[in-house]
């Protein structure tokens, strides 16, 4: 699943209960916001990226997680849990 613009902003909502997921937001300049559901399972992969914008992937409490994260012209902050 992907949701790809040039400019604008990218919004996506994980369902709560979902497996194995492979899912891209990105946008040349605008910000991408991720929220990832509660009872997520499996392997799950998000990829997302902004040129010129801020990136955010809410990640929730009791979910595994490894991050990579870079940013061209925008904030990459990572929730402290993951530092």
């Amino acid at each position: 699943n992907v949701k790809e613009t040039g400019g604008g902003n990218v919004d996506v909502v994980l369902p709560d209960k979902a497996a194995d997921l492979d899912v891209a937001a990105k946008t040349g300049a605008g910000n991408v916001s991720v929220e990832i559901g509660s009872a997520i399972t499996g392997t799950n992969t998000v990829d997302a990226k902004s040129g010129a914008g801020n990136v955010v992937v809410c990640v929730p409490s009791g979910v595994a997680a490894k991050l990579h994260a870079n940013s061209g012209l925008g904030k990459v902050i990572v929730d402290p849990r993951f530092e």
